[in-house]
């Protein structure tokens, strides 16, 4: 179980120098955008513009803070709101934030098809609930302070668990509920079909 405290990770900007990046966590450790096998990511953005085009990656998307944004995905509009559900989409795909009106801070998941598959949901939990994992690595993002299993998050720190960890984690919040993020990533050998 890693905890990751979001102020401590490093913030590089964009090539493009439209937005800055926080890597949150990446598999294999040593692998770079060009070559992993899934990654997570909190990224500032601050003008429209195209996507990146990731070639055989399956993309979420979730808004952390701003009003909103607008994408559109393959000719489809989708609004991304602070209390909603992530977008998941193709990474081979067109894809252009075609509004953003103020400065936001979003949350991606990639992973690479031939590797991995993931889901990113938002939900809420009550005090001392319990989350059963469903896969073999899970990432919990805090989108208000609480804590899990006795760790102690603040707003946008996360705990990543591997196959190793417990299955089970309670959440006990500080307010009447506590919103996550969870990323469950599943992982598998490229020989098998899928």
């Amino acid at each position: 179980m890693e905890k990751i405290t979001f102020k401590d990770l490093v913030e590089t900007p964009w090539k493009n120098g439209q937005g800055t990046t926080r890597q949150i966590a990446i598999h294999p450790k040593n692998a770079d955008i060009s070559n992993f096998q899934w990654r997570i990511s909190a990224a500032t953005v601050n003008a429209v513009g195209p996507f990146s085009n990731f070639d055989n990656v399956t993309r979420s998307l979730a808004l952390l803070t701003g009003e909103k944004i607008t994408l559109n995905i393959q000719g489809q509009t989708v609004e991304l709101h602070r209390d909603g559900q992530p977008v998941t989409f193709s990474g081979t795909v067109p894809t252009e934030m075609t509004d953003c009106p103020a400065p936001a801070l979003d949350f991606g998941v990639m992973t690479n098809n031939n590797f991995a598959k993931h889901s990113l949901v938002h939900a809420d939990f009550n005090d001392r609930q319990t989350y059963q994992r469903k896969s073999s690595t899970t990432l919990f993002l805090a989108l208000k302070p609480c804590q899990l299993d006795k760790n102690s998050l603040d707003t946008f720190d996360a705990i990543l668990l591997s196959e190793t960890d417990p299955n089970c984690v309670t959440i006990q919040t500080q307010t009447r509920t506590a919103p996550l993020l969870i990323a469950e990533i599943s992982e598998y050998c490229p020989a098998e079909p899928q």
